[in-house]
């Protein structure tokens, strides 16, 4: 910020206007906006941090604003209508995880004039003296690429004076993380440049922000379900209960065919992380690429299982790992799609409803599995039978012939 101040200072010679203000407005939610100035060391105490608007419309049950490209250790300014309407609470927060984040008493926020709620607008004109470092985070004031974080929810005003009141999770598509060029805000000789906006130059951001649509985390969910609730469960019935020419060829294209449409789930997981919309070291993301990395064992495992059983028609280790890795890899990421749904905010009744159809695939899967195998040994069985009477019939036979040739 303060190379760019001083070319400014310079420009203010020629009766042009120095202070610089930026401004983001989420695409993905009209009326919505976040508009950043420098705070000077006379605003803050010889502490220069930020100036930071909130605004938004009053339909909204509140909005906020963190620090940082995903809600863990993030700092995060909450706003919401006060007990009389009238006014806006600042809610200064702290993020652990994708779980509501909890008030923050040490944080340095406070609400300056001009905040407050009218014609169908809230609005929170901030300083900050915690933004450049806060209980358990930090923020170079000076980045070039600074990552931020919003989020808002629709519906009934809360309503509270209190800093900790109970909110809801966002609403899906109303959240996402964008960068700002800090370097650009220019010092404003004000301890509140908010109270006349018209007197600065604004610039509306966009590039470089990586604003999230909201539709990624759908199509992300439908692949998962279509690979380990539809596909792999398929592919293990087809090989259990079908048996025709050209059956293990079938088998291994549905297979790889299914392993394919789970790559592009953890393809599309990992842009929503990107994106700022989930955070990739959660347990659910790091538990979903484990299962994907370790299913590329799969195809090779069955490779090698079909050629020695092939020269030996037998089970042999790799029939025993393919199979039970498959087992195994398919039922965690029939539970990973739990943990999906839950770090997704869904309601009970999705999260039932996926465990009701995953659940009885699953319970399917293993009567099928417990099945084949009885049938697989009774057909072992009769084998061994046949194998059995045909030596005592040849041994009986060499015995007369013996017999009667003596």
């Amino acid at each position: 910020m303060k190379s760019f101040s001083s070319f400014l200072g310079a420009v203010s010679l020629f009766g042009i206007s120095t202070a610089q203000l930026l401004r983001y407005s989420p695409p993905s939610h009209n009326g919505t906006s976040y508009i950043f100035a420098e705070a000077p060391s006379n605003a803050t105490g010889g502490k220069a941090d930020i100036f930071v608007q909130i605004q938004g419309p009053a339909s909204n049950s509140w909005i906020s604003l963190g620090q940082g490209g995903s809600m863990k250790g993030s700092q995060i300014f909450v706003i919401y209508a006060n007990a009389a309407g009238t006014n806006v609470t600042l809610s200064p927060r702290l993020g652990s995880g994708h779980s509501e984040p909890a008030e923050e008493p040490a944080s340095e926020a406070y609400l300056l004039a001009g905040s407050g709620i009218e014609g169908g607008k809230m609005t929170a004109n901030i300083l900050c003296k915690s933004c450049s470092r806060w209980k358990g985070g930090s923020m170079n004031l000076t980045s070039a690429a600074q990552q931020w974080i919003w989020a808002a929810k629709t519906g009934d005003a809360i309503n509270s004076d209190s800093k900790s009141a109970n909110i809801q999770q966002h609403d899906d598509g109303s959240f996402a993380s964008f960068r700002l060029d800090l370097d650009t805000l220019s010092t404003s000789n004000t301890t509140n440049p908010f109270l006349d906006l018209a007197t600065y130059r604004i610039i509306d951001v966009g590039a470089g922000s990586t604003e999230y649509d909201g539709v990624a985390i759908p199509i992300h969910g439908i692949a998962m379900c279509l690979a380990f609730i539809v596909g792999f469960p398929f592919g293990a019935f087809l090989i259990r209960l079908a048996s025709f020419r050209g059956l293990v060829w079938i088998h291994a294209s549905v297979q790889l065919l299914s392993y394919l449409v789970a790559i592009i789930g953890l393809g599309l997981g990992v842009y929503i992380a990107y994106k700022g919309a989930a955070d990739l070291s959660a347990f659910h993301p790091m538990f979903g690429i484990a299962i994907v990395v370790l299913l590329i064992f799969q195809p090779i495992l069955g490779y090698v299982h079909h050629l020695k059983y092939k020269r030996y028609q037998a089970a042999n280790p790799y029939t025993h790992m393919h199979v039970w890795l498959g087992r195994v890899l398919v039922s965690a990421g029939l539970i990973d799609g739990v943990l999906g749904l839950t770090l997704a905010g869904k309601g009970a009744g999705v999260i039932v409803a996926y465990c009701i159809v995953g659940g009885g695939v699953w319970v399917i899967w293993i009567v099928v599995l417990v099945c084949a195998s009885k049938r697989q040994k009774s057909s072992k069985g009769q084998r061994n039978d046949i194998r059995m009477e045909a030596l005592v019939n040849e041994r009986d036979g060499e015995g007369e012939r013996t017999w009667s040739g003596a």
